[in-house]
């Protein structure tokens, strides 16, 4: 079967979209199917597969114009539930084919709704869910005291492993969220090279500690407040905080971003008390994403580029 499909980035992280509209509906997109497309010598090549069609669901007239059902795919065929970056491709893919500069997007069977906005192909902002602390929606297998402060040794379980010199050498605060999909985030006092990432983020990303496997972030923050500024609450400066991260994706692996992570690193850098700026610019390998999160509800956006890189067909 001949299918049409747009290859789409942003900030280095590709995905190959798919209008399901082309599609029978007896038709599966099967994991076989993602993993073969998403196959960088057998295939198109690319992090993630976006399956995508204008929504059926009823009774939401007041969301803003074109209304779209996302679904996720990693590299490796299995599920995701969100991604950020791929979302920022879909407004891009909106407003190229229907000249829409919003749309709403429907993840999870309609249970989450995203604003897509697109003022440029460098500035497309994804605004998002509140984000979750509950064990549930982390997918934590047993209780911990706080997600905000995990115990590398009791709670990811890593005594008597060779990782453990590296992730505590340098490591300031671990700490876990859910931003849609699971994130697990060491904060230390320098990024480790890929090769460490890649190593570290192989291991930890099937962790007992989490029932459907982890994303893995390493961050460093560039431009804090300091612990004196902090005690004394003195005012918060205009500037945002500046942190740099990788990310290794469950499913996929080391990737040149993540928007999902990015949003991940600041929110906990936020609520662990080590920025207090609402603003946030995550450096990573590919590019920087901008993190805005609302202090009174909760909520967070996020704001980068997006490029579409070609459209063509693919025998499946």
């Amino acid at each position: 079967m001949t299918t049409a499909f747009d290859k789409m980035q942003s900030h280095g992280n590709d995905f190959v979209l798919l209008d399901l509209r082309q599609f029978c509906s007896s038709y599966v997109v099967s994991r076989d199917i993602i993993a073969r497309i998403s196959h960088r010598i057998f295939g198109i090549g690319c992090d993630g597969v976006v399956l995508y069609k204008k929504s059926q669901c009823k009774d939401l007239s007041s969301m803003p114009l074109t209304l779209v059902d996302v679904r996720f795919f990693n590299a490796d065929g299995s599920m995701a539930e969100i991604c950020g970056n791929a979302l920022r491709c879909l407004g891009l893919l909106v407003h190229i084919r229907h000249g829409v500069s919003q749309c709403t997007a429907l993840t999870r069977n309609c249970k989450q709704r995203h604003l897509l906005t697109v003022n440029d192909a460098d500035n497309i902002t994804v605004t998002g869910e509140k984000p979750s602390f509950s064990a549930g929606d982390i997918g934590l297998t047993k209780s911990v005291k706080n997600p905000l402060q995990l115990d590398v040794i009791c709670d990811l379980q890593l005594i008597d492993n060779a990782l453990v010199p590296t992730v505590l050498q340098d490591c300031l605060k671990v700490a876990c969220i859910s931003v849609g999909n699971p994130h697990l985030v060491f904060f230390l006092k320098k990024l480790p090279s890929t090769k460490q990432a890649k190593t570290i983020g192989e291991q930890l990303m099937a962790n007992p500690l989490f029932k459907n496997g982890v994303n893995v972030s390493f961050a460093h923050i560039i431009d804090e407040l300091t612990t004196t500024t902090l005690e004394k609450n003195l005012p918060i400066p205009a500037a945002p905080a500046v942190i740099e991260s990788i990310t290794y994706e469950r499913g996929v692996g080391l990737t040149m971003a993540c928007g999902s992570g990015a949003s991940a690193v600041a929110i906990l850098a936020q609520q662990c008390r080590m920025i207090q700026s609402s603003l946030v610019l995550v450096h990573q390998r590919g590019g920087s994403l901008r993190i805005d999160i609302n202090n009174q509800d909760g909520s967070y956006a996020h704001t980068g580029a997006a490029v579409h890189v070609f459209s063509g067909n693919i025998d499946l």
